[in-house]
């Protein structure tokens, strides 16, 4: 199972290749220019280590019990709900 398939009409990248290994600032300045508008999370320390006041890109941090799919994926209408209500520099937190 992908995200793909459990976020129907989403497109995600998943953080392999090259920014695969980025630190925060780099990954969000790397998504920022590669088009994206938010990048999904569930590193709960985001908000607190970057400034997101002027970046273009929105952060969803999801709170799981760990980062594996079948934690994830009951949290879809949750992520879908945040998704819908975030904009550019701003976070949102999907549980």
């Amino acid at each position: 199972m992908t995200f793909g398939t459990t976020y129907p009409g989403t497109k995600f990248t998943r953080r392999s290749g090259p920014v695969f290994g980025l630190k925060n600032g780099l990954l969000l300045q790397h998504a920022e220019s590669a088009g994206n508008e938010v990048l999904i999370t569930v590193d709960q320390g985001l908000r607190y280590q970057q400034n997101l006041a002027q970046r273009k890109i929105s952060i969803l941090m999801i709170r799981s019990r760990t980062n594996q799919m079948e934690d994830l994926v009951p949290l879809a209408g949750s992520v879908l709900s945040a998704l819908a209500g975030t904009g550019p520099g701003q976070v949102s937190v999907a549980t």
